[in-house]
């Protein structure tokens, strides 16, 4: 058997798919033709969009109704003649029951009404056997339009992949959920997440008031500018001995702290107000020296005039 084929003599208008040819009698497309048994009841045009009627080995062709529909075969570019199946292919299908469906390559498919850029992926378009196209891939995906279309009236040459739409799931992105925490942890979750996500880091809690040392327990922090609620004279009893009487509700400028005794609290009085100021007590013996507690070695105060 001979694998070469003489063009004059052997050829009739077309050469065939058989002898490295597209089998198309007006060069509409090139790639890979399969043959489709047509299911739809009706003509199926060249340029239509095509889809398994079943799954498995059920070679019957329908138009593809759904957008992003799945199951993409190809799109019909003819039909087998009959006499010469799979060889001599014409480019459209009048009453035929063999179409051809190409489903690799570049061919011209009908734009629905979503419309077709070029360089975007291709999907089925949600009106019957026409396509669309989307700037992400996601299941449905079947090929990358090489050319724009006019939305529900044009056409566009599209690159299909392998005659199969993508099948697998679409990429879902979720907020994010990374907690901050005190050790490493590999989590759990399938889902991504986008390179401009925003990771909640810190919240409106106003920090916590000066006290007693603590490491906490909160799995967020403070912005680095935070400022901490200062503590009122009351919150630092004990630490001011005898000044847990205190009693200066608004203190001015310059006021002076002074205790009264029949009161038994300390007040606040102005300056300006003031005849008896604490000092210590000076021994009038020795000018200049001062009394000093014979015990405790600190000086000894006394309250009187100024």
């Amino acid at each position: 058997m001979s694998w070469f084929v003489n063009l004059r003599t052997q050829v009739r208008r077309v050469l065939g798919i058989a002898n490295g040819g597209t089998g198309n009698d007006i060069g509409l497309a090139r790639g890979i033709v399969k043959m489709g048994l047509n299911r739809t009841g009706s003509t199926i045009t060249k340029q239509t969009l095509v889809t398994l009627s079943h799954t498995f080995n059920d070679s019957r062709i329908i138009k593809t109704t759904t957008y992003q529909q799945t199951s993409v075969l190809g799109v019909v570019i003819g039909y087998f003649d009959d006499d010469d199946a799979q060889t001599i292919i014409y480019a459209d299908v009048p009453d035929k029951k063999q179409a051809a469906v190409q489903v690799q390559g570049d061919v011209v498919v009908d734009i629905g009404s979503e419309g077709a850029t070029r360089g975007q992926y291709a999907y089925a378009s949600a009106d019957d056997g026409k396509a669309a196209s989307s700037a992400t891939a996601a299941a449905g995906a079947f090929g990358v339009f090489q050319g724009s279309g006019t939305a529900g009236t044009g056409t566009a040459l599209v690159r299909l992949w392998n005659g199969v739409a993508l099948n697998t799931a679409s990429v879902s992105f979720a907020t994010p959920a990374i907690v901050l925490g005190t050790a490493h942890a590999a989590g759990a979750a399938s889902t991504v997440i986008r390179s401009d996500a925003t990771i909640l880091a810190f919240d409106a809690t106003n920090p916590a008031d000066l006290g007693t040392a603590a490491p906490g327990d909160a799995a967020v922090a403070a912005r680095r500018n935070h400022v901490h609620n200062a503590p009122t004279i009351a919150s630092l009893a004990g630490d001011l001995d005898d000044l847990d009487d205190v009693n200066a509700p608004s203190p001015g400028d310059g006021d002076l702290l002074s205790y009264d005794s029949g009161a038994g609290e300390w007040v606040a009085i102005s300056a300006a107000s003031s005849n008896n100021i604490w000092r210590p007590l000076m021994d009038g013996a020795i000018p200049g020296e001062v009394i000093l507690d014979g015990t405790t070695g600190e000086a000894i105060m006394a309250f009187g005039p100024q």
